[in-house]
């Protein structure tokens, strides 16, 4: 509590009288901290809050999934879900990004997504396989989702047909 009269409070000696780092696992939370001299409060209390960072879920394309076409790329549709309903979203970038290799040294699109919209839509990708994950990109980390694979080939005819009347 703010007061103080929790019964985990902790104290730290600060020993070069300027700065102080905390080594200490802290779990997603709300904290009270103040300056204390001979057990004197210096300071009013200060809160800060812990939250859980967590990446997104990529959804679809999926499990290798193969998307077909007969003269150009599809426009590709990609899906995500959030892991986390009670996740931090202030502050927080992601972006999609698209590779023809599993470890994403050849990345072949990249765009800022919403976290909450759930999708995205991207043209112009090759007719090849494909590997596709979302980065996210907090203050001072970066955690990247699952990776899925999808495939982008060439059908031998048209898929849609239009008939006319003779």
């Amino acid at each position: 509590d703010k007061n103080f009269r929790g019964t985990k409070v902790q104290k730290i000696e600060i020993t070069d009288g300027k700065t102080l780092e905390v080594d200490a696992q802290l779990a997603a939370g709300n904290y009270f901290w103040r300056l204390v001299v001979e057990d004197k409060p210096l300071t009013e209390s200060s809160q800060f809050r812990v939250v859980a960072a967590s990446a997104l879920k990529p959804v679809s394309p999926s499990a290798g999934e193969k998307l077909l076409s007969y003269n150009e790329a599809p426009p590709v549709q990609f899906r995500w879900l959030q892991q986390d309903e009670n996740a931090l979203t202030n502050g927080v970038e992601h972006d999609l990004q698209i590779a023809k290799d599993v470890e994403f040294k050849s990345i072949v699109g990249e765009q800022a997504i919403s976290a909450v919209s759930g999708l995205a839509t991207v043209k112009g990708l090759p007719g090849t396989d494909l590997y596709w994950r979302i980065r996210s990109r907090y203050s001072d980390i970066e955690i990247m989702s699952a990776v899925e694979k999808f495939t982008i080939g060439q059908a031998a005819r048209p898929v849609l047909a239009l008939i006319q009347p003779e």
